[in-house]
């Protein structure tokens, strides 16, 4: 299924990006894959990126492939227009998320910022081994944006409550809403509304 919109999620390193994506796939949304230098972070991050070599990237944009790329923390990050066409959402940075709402024609684009308390992201990227304040420091100055560029922002707290807000967000913006949409906080996931 297709949303008549492509939803950019934008925010901070550890604001809950990709815990969010995960909750949207299991619903059966799909995620625009991007295309990356960086290293694989281990098995978990295999399908979060399509990882290559730097030759690889630069032929890609060479050849017009990449709607927008971008260097950050030392590797390469693009977009493919089709990747963009056959997705419902995409995790982007902000300045990713600018040069796709100036270039994507093909259907309505909405900007949904996820912000998290300084202790919440200082957690999150410690507990996956990032050093948390050099990249909250990095992160600062380019994440600034994410209130002034984004259509909704959802200020993170848990899995399940994020999940919420993002398909309450979207059923204001018209899209068709799975049927299930009672959840768990223990879970974090969609439930049948069955007791167990």
């Amino acid at each position: 299924m297709i949303t008549k919109n492509l939803y950019l999620l934008i925010g901070p390193s550890g604001s809950g990006k990709t815990t969010l994506m995960t909750g949207l796939k299991k619903l059966g949304y799909s995620e625009a894959i991007s295309y990356t230098t960086r290293p694989c972070r281990g098995p978990d991050d295999i399908g979060s990126y399509r990882f290559v070599s730097e030759k690889i990237f630069h032929r890609m944009v060479c050849d017009g492939v990449f709607i927008e790329h971008v260097r950050y923390c030392g590797n390469y990050y693009g977009n493919t227009y089709q990747e963009l066409d056959n997705s419902n959402f995409i995790i982007v940075e902000v300045t990713g998320a600018k040069t796709i709402l100036k270039k994507y024609k093909y259907r309505p684009i909405k900007v949904i910022g996820i912000v998290a308390s300084q202790d919440n992201l200082k957690s999150r990227l410690s507990r996956r081994g990032d050093d948390a304040i050099n990249r909250m420091e990095a992160d600062q100055s380019i994440f600034d944006a994410v209130p002034k560029l984004a259509d909704y922002v959802i200020e993170s707290t848990t899995p399940a409550a994020d999940l919420l807000e993002a398909l309450s967000f979207m059923s204001m913006c018209g899209e068709h809403m799975p049927s299930i949409m009672k959840m768990t906080s223990e879970q974090g996931a969609p439930c049948d509304g069955t007791a167990s």
